[in-house]
């Protein structure tokens, strides 16, 4: 480890390839996917219900990385939505880890977004589909945030020394 003058702890090596690890994938399924679908399923009375949550979630998965690229086009830096194998939004420039933290966070306002609606509807005491519609909703957007929070902790040790680079399903971390 390099340690610089402001005692923050940096590799050695100029360029870090970071992937999201399968077990934390998997936690996240088990947390808050799983919980999610068996929710619905229990409560699902039709197949209409079931084409409005699939909608609702495919709109979420959108929303979130659109938000993701919002960050990086009010930081001048030019990005795309990628769709497969997951959904992801890539850079197309180089970016700082300032802008990547906030990039990365931002989509718990989607979270956040649910989650409210889903509290209204609960201190409305009326369990109706669109309670269900919020929970699971609300439970699809933390699995979609576990990987960003997982890299948001992964990139504390880095400064502004360093930059992102080919960021989609992984990044680049080089330094400048």
């Amino acid at each position: 480890m390099n340690h610089n003058k402001k005692g923050c702890a940096c590799p050695l090596q100029s360029t870090i390839t970071l992937k999201t690890p399968i077990s934390i994938l998997l936690i996240a399924d088990v947390l808050f996917l799983i919980p999610g679908i068996w929710e619905i399923w229990l409560y699902l009375d039709n197949l209409i219900d079931l084409v409005i949550i699939v909608v609702t979630v495919l709109i979420t998965s959108f929303a979130h990385e659109l938000i993701h690229k919002f960050v990086y086009i009010c930081n001048n830096i030019s990005a795309k939505i990628l769709w497969w194998p997951t959904p992801a939004c890539k850079c197309l420039a180089p970016c700082s880890i300032r802008v990547f933290r906030v990039s990365l966070l931002s989509p718990l306002f989607l979270t956040l977004f649910w989650g409210m609606c889903c509290i209204f509807m609960a201190i409305l005491d009326n369990p109706n589909i669109l309670f269900h519609l919020f929970l699971f909703n609300t439970l699809f957007a933390l699995f979609s945030s576990v990987s960003d929070l997982y890299w948001f902790f992964k990139l504390i040790p880095f400064n502004n020394s360093y930059i992102i680079i080919n960021h989609g399903w992984s990044a680049e971390i080089t330094r400048l």
